[in-house]
Formats: C-alpha cells, sequence, structure tokens
C-alpha cells in the first residue's frame, strides 16, 4: 500500500514537472528537437544518414554513390522525354554530370555483362542516346552530347530499347478489380506455417513483381536480406518481437534502406522507408500468387536491437532495418486475425482542410 502511493506521487511530480517541457515541445520543432537531444534512438537516423554521405563522396569505381546519382540523373532526363508537351531543350543542368557518370561505366564495360551494373548500363545508354538525338542546341547539352558521342557504343542492345513507351489502352491481359480485390482479401498476416523450406526461385519471382513498385527517382534504395539458415533464425528470431506466436519460420526477411541513395538532400531521408514498403506490399501480394504467405513484423527501433541486428548480419552504419518478415508455406488449417479494416471515410477524405477524421 505505502509503495502504491510513493509511486503515485513520483508520477505525479514528475507529471507536474514535465508538463511545462511537453508545452515547450510544442510550439516548435527546434524545441522538440533540444528535448530529444539525449535520446539515442533519434540519434540512429542522424548517423545512418552522415555515414551514407561520407559513402556517396568515395569516387571509387567499386562507390555506389555515383551510381545511385546516374540513376537519378537517367530518371530526370527520361521523365523530361516522357513529358507531354516535351521541351526542345531540356535537362541542360545535369547532361554533363549525367555522361561523366556514363562514362565511368562504359569504361567498366568489359566486366558490366557479368555484374550487377548490366541493367544501370543499358538503361542509361539507351536514355541518353535518345535524349541527344531529340534535344535542340544548347551549350552545355551540346557539350554534353558531344563528349557522349566520343564513346564507343556498338554493343548489340539487349532486347527492346530501354527509354521511355506508349503506356497504351486498358486491354484484355489488365487484371480485373475484383480479381485485385480477391488477392488483396487472401492475403493475410499468416503466423502458422509448414516447416518446408522456400524455394529460392519462388522469392526471386516475387521479387522481380516487387522491383517494378514506384521509387523515388528509380533509385530503389532497399535490400531484401533473406535468411533461411535456421541457426542465423535463431539467432534473429527473438530481436523485432512479436515472433513468439509463430510455429514455423521457414524465411526471415530483414528489409533494409541503403541511406546512400538519398543523401543528395536530407529532405530524401524517408525515401528508403517509403520504397522499401512499396515494394513490400507488391512482394507479398506476389507470394500469395505463388502458394506462398507472410506476415510483416513491426520493427520497433531502439539503439540494443538495432545494435544487435548490425552484429549479426555485420551491417554497415548507413543500412537500416525497415522491418522484418516472415515467408512460408501457409499451414492448410491455419487460422488469421480478421484484422477488420477502417472505414474509408476514416482514410481517405476530398479536398479536405483541417484535421482529419
Amino acid at each position: 500500500m505505502i509503495a502504491s502511493i510513493k509511486n503515485i506521487l513520483r508520477r505525479t511530480k514528475q507529471g507536474v514537472l514535465l508538463a511545462p517541457l511537453r508545452r515547450l515541445m510544442l510550439r516548435s520543432p527546434f524545441f522538440a528537437t533540444l528535448a530529444y537531444l539525449r535520446n539515442k534512438d533519434f540519434q540512429l537516423e542522424a548517423w545512418a544518414y552522415f555515414h551514407g554521405l561520407q559513402q556517396v563522396r568515395d569516387s571509387s569505381d567499386n562507390s555506389i554513390g555515383w551510381r545511385y546519382r546516374l540513376r537519378t540523373n537517367t530518371h530526370i532526363i527520361e521523365k523530361g522525354l516522357a513529358a507531354v508537351d516535351r521541351r526542345s531543350v531540356f535537362g541542360a543542368k545535369l547532361a554533363r554530370e549525367a555522361v561523366a557518370d556514363f562514362r565511368r561505366l562504359h569504361e567498366l564495360q568489359s566486366t558490366c555483362a557479368a555484374t550487377e551494373d548490366e541493367p544501370l548500363y543499358v538503361w542509361s545508354r539507351d536514355v541518353l542516346t535518345t535524349y541527344f538525338s531529340v534535344t535542340g542546341s544548347e551549350p552545355r547539352i551540346d557539350a554534353a552530347r558531344n563528349e557522349f558521342r566520343k564513346l564507343d557504343l556498338q554493343r548489340a542492345p539487349t532486347g527492346e530499347s530501354l527509354t521511355p513507351f506508349a503506356r497504351g489502352a486498358h486491354g484484355e491481359e489488365d487484371c480485373s478489380y475484383d480479381q485485385l480485390m480477391a488477392l488483396a482479401r487472401r492475403r493475410r498476416s499468416v503466423r502458422g506455417y509448414l516447416p518446408d523450406k522456400v524455394p529460392h526461385d519462388l522469392i526471386d519471382k516475387a521479387m522481380a513483381i516487387a522491383a517494378l513498385s514506384p521509387s523515388a527517382c528509380n533509385r530503389q534504395p532497399f535490400h531484401y536480406r533473406i535468411i533461411d539458415d535456421p541457426s542465423m533464425i535463431e539467432q534473429l528470431k527473438d530481436i523485432p518481437g512479436g515472433i513468439t506466436c509463430f510455429n514455423h519460420l521457414p524465411a526471415l526477411i530483414v528489409l533494409t534502406g541503403d541511406m546512400r541513395g538519398c543523401v543528395e538532400s536530407i529532405t530524401n531521408r524517408h525515401t528508403i522507408y517509403v520504397d522499401a514498403c512499396l515494394s513490400a506490399m507488391a512482394f507479398q501480394l506476389a507470394l500469395e500468387t505463388l502458394g506462398l504467405s507472410s506476415c510483416c513484423v513491426n520493427w520497433s527501433e531502439m539503439v540494443e536491437k538495432d545494435a544487435r541486428v548490425r552484429g549479426l548480419l555485420k551491417m554497415p552504419p548507413y543500412e537500416r532495418v525497415v522491418m522484418f518478415m516472415v515467408v512460408g508455406f501457409p499451414m492448410p488449417e491455419a487460422v488469421v486475425p480478421r484484422s477488420h479494416k477502417k472505414h474509408l471515410a476514416n482514410l481517405r477524405s476530398f479536398n479536405a482542410i483541417g484535421p482529419q477524421p
């Protein structure tokens, strides 16, 4: 009884003392930031961002920084090519930078055919070729065009040209609304799995669809760390929390974001989470079409948890955990939560101003 009274008094005292601080934090982001300067969990993102920035400034051939820059600039040029009212001159500010980065990739082309660089090489080559063939004269574009045309680009094209194309009208091959709704209803957070191993080719099929998800400037700054080694799963499973109710963990995915892909501006620091989660939804729907099921596992970030995952997977500082996901063949008799969703009125509004429901 006495202990309970002391506990109540302690909480009351804390509330009285913290109330003015909370009001101050509400006044501006600056005061809120000051209040959390000592919170190590908030510091993790800044730490990862600056490590990514350091990596991007690495100018070596193996650096991912200039490759991300080439992806970004190629996509910006591609958007200009696809514009409804395309101007004769556009992209002048980034043309020379794009060509300089492409030249580096071109000089490495002797190894490109057998490496992950090949898709970027072919895409940027085709886009730049089209860009310089349709743009008008402008000093910066002309200089970049001359540099680009000095390169020996006699390699045979790989299939169709990887340039903007006419999407076309809806056809019979399109998935209907009812079919998509049925698939969305079929996808549920499954926690009962068969012990069967998940074939890697099925994972890759789902990944091929996930890779088509929207991505800011097509950077795709995320990675699926797929773990199906039982000993590794055993070490990882207790870290995120929320996995204790699973009967089997056939495959455990650690979905991560790469801060190197969004460091041209600190305002892009959340791109890794947005892009990773966009891909995750497509990945999960694709799994359902392959007879597999999945369950996202929330990542409540804490310094201690983050350190454990980094230590086990030897993750570099610029790589951030976005979420965990369990994948496997569902038990036929598996029971799943209904998880009845909110009313649409609580999820969307049209032309509304002010606080939302």
